[in-house]
């Protein structure tokens, strides 16, 4: 299963399987489109889930998605 949620510029296609949004599969910002290649690390904080994703553009990525708000985005994309 997946969801789309946007929160600005974003949209994620997530798998949703145990709990809504378990992993993010891809993103979209404008025209510029994502996959993710590889999860490399996931975390939480009491509002937020975190995932530094590995696109299919070599780039790293960080993803969060606000449970409360049911919003994704982008905090901070790094060079591999």
């Amino acid at each position: 299963m997946s969801k789309n949620n946007t929160e600005g510029q974003i949209k994620v296609n997530a798998y949703s399987g145990f709990k809504a949004n378990e992993r993010p599969l891809s993103f979209s910002m404008g025209d510029l489109k994502v996959e993710i290649v590889k999860v490399i690390d996931r975390w939480t904080d009491p509002d937020r889930d975190f995932f530094r994703v590995q696109g299919d553009d070599g780039r790293l990525y960080i993803l969060s998605w606000d449970r409360g708000k049911d919003t994704w985005s982008i905090d901070r994309p790094d060079k591999c």
